[in-house]
């Protein structure tokens, strides 16, 4: 039992951690969909790997890997919907994002102990982990389109390929250096 402690205890350490830092980082990236996938990807190759571990030390390795990719796909996917959807609804799609969130985990908590009685505990972890890189590639394929309609908006403006390369580079940061915004090259 004292094992389950510790496992939750560096889970939930790693994964405050971590989202402070990957939350600074998200505010430099200019294409946010790049670490959500990519977090996701990583979240399912931890959990993968947790599954097939076999001993103590590298499924802990492997449970904190998954913390620390929650951190960059959660903090990335909350980015988002701050540029994605209407202030009006923001609170309703942050809402819903949760509410997903709890209720897979409610799924997972529900089923999980049926299919490791099936098919073992290090079999077990490979459908979440297919189900999570599903998940990633759907993610990127939903939002891909939302910056190629930016790019397009500046390019109609006139800027080339080049100046819409350093245009959205620009990031919000503490130094109040402007974001990129389409319309804001416009005119």
């Amino acid at each position: 039992m004292q094992k389950i402690g510790f496992i939750f205890a560096s889970q939930a350490l790693l994964n405050a951690r971590s989202r402070l830092p990957f939350g600074h980082l998200n505010d430099k990236v200019a294409n946010r969909i790049i670490p959500g996938f990519f977090g996701l990807l990583a979240y399912s190759a931890a959990l993968a790997g947790a599954g097939l571990s076999g001993r103590l030390v590298p499924f802990l390795l492997c449970s904190e890997a998954m913390e620390m990719s929650m951190g960059v796909a959660f903090t990335a996917t909350g980015a988002l919907i701050c540029e994605v959807v209407p202030v009006e609804t923001r609170g309703l799609a942050m809402g819903g994002c949760i509410t997903c969130i709890c209720f897979d985990m409610m799924a997972s908590s529900a089923t999980v102990g049926m299919l490791f009685r099936e098919v073992g505990f290090r079999v077990g972890f490979l459908p979440a982990a297919f189900l999570t890189a599903f998940t990633a590639c759907f993610f990127y394929l939903a939002f891909r389109n939302h910056y190629r309609q930016k790019d397009s908006a500046v390019l109609e403006a006139g800027w080339n390929r080049e100046e819409v390369s350093s245009a959205r580079t620009l990031v919000c940061n503490r130094e109040g250096r402007q974001k990129w915004n389409p319309a804001a090259f416009s005119g």
